[in-house]
C-alpha cells in the first residue's frame, strides 16, 4: 500500500521495474487485500481491493468483445498487448470471484457489481470455447495454439460460484466439461499437458526436452511445465470436491 509502483489513480502496478497493469495483476493483488482487510478487520482494505479490480478493468475490458486485454502500458498510455490472452481471462476471473466471496453482507452494492463482472466475463469467455472444451491460447484467435490451463480457471470459478449458490446450474455443466477435458490432459505423472509454459508463456507447456537443444534438463522442465498450470488443477479440484459435498 506504501512502496509499490502504481499508475496515477493508484491502481497497482503489475510490474516493479516499470508501471503496466496485466490481466494477471486482477488475481495477484486484489484478493490478498481483501483477505488481510478480513482476517485484520479493516475495511479500508476490502474497500480497496474493489478499488484495484474497477481500475484494472477500466484500463483492459475490451466491452465490445467482453473480454480483457491483456498489458496495458501507463507510461505510454497505450496497450502494451491488447489481445485476449485466455490464461489472462482465467486470472482477472478467479480473482474478481476471490474478492467477491471475501466481502461481507454489508458490502451489498460492491458484491453485487463484482458478481456482474464475472457474469460478464464468463459469458465473454465461453463464447469462444472450442468443441474439445480447450481454447486457444488467444481466446479470438483460432491460429494460436490450443491450451489447457484457461479451462481450469474458468471451472475453478464456476465450482466456487456454485458452492455459494451465486451462478445458473447451466453453466456448472460446463464447468464439468472443462474438468473432463483437463483430465484428457494429465499424464501418468500428474502432469497436466498443454498449458501455457513459462517463462515466455507464448507456447504450449508439452514440447520435448530436445527442442530446447543445449539447455539444461532442469531448464526445460521450468520452461514447459508452469507452476501456475499445475496449480490450477488443484484449484479447481477443491471447490469441485466442496460443490459434490454440498450436493
Amino acid at each position: 500500500m506504501e512502496k509499490a509502483p502504481r499508475t496515477a489513480k493508484g491502481i497497482l502496478s503489475h510490474r516493479m521495474d516499470k508501471v503496466q497493469l496485466w490481466a494477471d495483476g486482477i488475481y495477484m493483488g486484489p484478493p490478498a487485500l481483501a483477505f488481510a482487510g478480513v482476517h485484520w478487520g479493516e475495511r479500508s482494505l476490502i474497500t480497496e481491493a474493489v478499488r484495484q479490480i474497477k481500475g484494472y478493468r477500466k484500463a483492459l475490458w475490451d466491452e465490445g468483445s467482453k473480454l480483457f486485454s491483456h498489458i496495458w502500458n501507463e507510461t505510454s498510455q497505450s496497450f502494451e498487448r491488447k489481445a485476449h490472452w485466455g490464461v489472462g481471462n482465467g486470472w482477472a476471473l478467479a480473482g474478481i470471484t476471490r474478492v467477491l466471496l471475501l466481502l461481507p453482507e454489508v458490502l451489498r452494492t460492491e458484491r453485487e457489481e463484482l458478481l456482474a463482472y464475472v457474469n460478464e466475463g464468463l459469458d465473454g469467455v465461453l463464447a469462444h470455447k472450442r468443441q474439445d472444451d480447450l481454447y486457444h491460447n488467444i481466446l479470438d484467435d483460432p491460429s494460436t495454439f490450443i491450451e489447457t490451463n484457461a479451462g481450469q480457471q474458468i471451472a475453478y470459478t464456476i465450482f466456487r460460484l456454485a458452492q455459494h449458490g451465486l451462478i445458473d446450474e447451466t453453466y456448472i455443466k460446463i464447468a464439468q466439461e472443462f474438468r473432463r477435458a483437463v483430465l484428457k490432459q494429465m499424464d501418468g505423472y500428474g502432469i497436466v499437458r498443454g498449458v501455457c509454459g513459462s517463462p515466455t508463456f507464448d507456447h504450449s507447456g508439452t514440447a520435448n526436452v530436445t527442442d530446447m537443444g543445449s539447455r539444461s534438463l532442469a531448464w526445460t522442465k521450468f520452461v514447459f511445465f508452469s507452476t501456475e498450470g499445475q496449480a490450477f488443477y488443484v484449484l479447481m479440484e477443491a471447490p469441485y470436491e466442496d460443490y459434490c459435498k454440498a450436493r
